[in-house]
């Protein structure tokens, strides 16, 4: 089992900047999509026009500095959310037919 892993980084603005404690690993250069491979565990920074964001690596990471959530997370939870309803209704319904018919 490694402990190395990958840290995946989109939407990040134009000179993202890898850090851990004082030392920085990496500089890019172009924004967009970035993919640092072979990390140890631990706690890194991610520095960017005059922003920074920490990053605790544990495993592989991705990150969207952007903001944007990814869309395949929302529809799974907006569906589970919709499946969660519509049987909770069908069992209101059920027991309402059974009590009406018992009196």
């Amino acid at each position: 089992m490694s402990s190395a892993g990958v840290l995946r980084v989109t939407g990040a603005p134009a000179g993202l900047e890898l850090w851990r404690g004082k030392e920085r690993l990496a500089n890019g250069t172009a924004g967009g999509e970035y993919s640092f491979r072979g990390l140890p565990r631990g706690q890194y920074s991610l520095k960017a026009d005059g922003k920074e964001w920490g990053v605790l690596m544990n495993g592989d990471v991705a990150m969207d500095l952007a903001g944007k959530v990814a869309p395949q997370g929302d529809w799974k939870r907006i569906i589970g959310i919709i499946l969660i309803l519509a049987i909770n209704i069908g069992g209101i319904t059920i027991i309402v037919r059974i009590w009406k018919k018992g009196n």
